[in-house]
């Protein structure tokens, strides 16, 4: 399993990572050190591909995470 993309919110109050795992993982820095507040999971299968999260984004307020794999 890789890590694809690590991004951090412009306010630096939020890290998210994804991976090969088809995993989010959305963390809080928090009493100087990031804790892990959110999982989810992106996995699709089309044509016995199995699709995972390539890249993040969030939006410049740090209220919304984009996540994007090769399907889009």
């Amino acid at each position: 399993e890789y890590l694809n993309d690590l991004v951090v919110s412009s306010n630096g109050k939020f890290m998210a990572t994804c991976g090969t795992d088809s995993k989010v993982n959305v963390y809080q820095w928090k009493n100087e050190q990031w804790a892990l507040i959110q999982t989810f999971s992106m996995q699709v299968s089309e044509n016995a591909y199995q699709e995972y999260a390539r890249t993040l984004a969030f939006s410049p307020d740090g209220q919304f995470l984009a996540v994007a794999g090769r399907l889009g």
